[in-house]
């Protein structure tokens, strides 16, 4: 393993920047290595368990007895990788969860594409057709109006 660990932080007026942190040791847990350096693992924050900022986001709050120079340490993962990002403050938090938001939203917005694209598959091997064409089965008032739209289409 490397000397230090890399490690984000996170202000409103700088944004990210990456600094060291101490070595994490080989086999080493991650819980392990936060709870070494006085973090209270496991996203306990003013003793709310689990506490989520959003999406793939997990707050590792010092212990309240601590004098350590950082204040928390947020864990934000997606599928594919995950970023701990440092802040000195609770207000540094509150801006980090603002400057997160659009990730969270493009997130959700990806999962709801997803499970869209699901549904109208699945859609299609039940019916035979695209969801928006109604047919006699599936929606049988939607046929009904639409074979009278055609109807008056043909009749002009």
């Amino acid at each position: 393993m490397s000397d230090s660990t890399k490690v984000l932080t996170y202000t409103k007026e700088q944004g990210f920047s990456e600094i060291d942190f101490p070595e994490w040791l080989d086999n080493e847990k991650e819980e392990d290595y936060f709870k070494r350096l006085g973090f209270a693992y496991g996203g306990t924050t003013d003793g709310a368990e689990n506490v989520r900022l959003g999406v793939g986001v997990r707050i590792l709050s010092r212990s309240q007895n601590s004098n350590q120079a950082w204040f928390a340490i947020v864990d934000v993962s997606d599928a594919n990788t995950s970023e701990y990002v440092a802040v000195k403050s609770n207000v540094d938090l509150w801006n980090l969860r603002l400057a997160l938001a659009n990730w969270h939203i493009k997130s959700v917005a990806e999962e709801i594409t997803e499970i869209r694209n699901l549904l109208n598959k699945m859609f299609l091997v039940w019916h035979g057709h695209e969801w928006f064409y109604p047919c006699r089965n599936c929606d049988p008032d939607g046929w009904q109006e639409e074979q009278a739209r055609r109807q008056k289409r043909q009749e002009k």
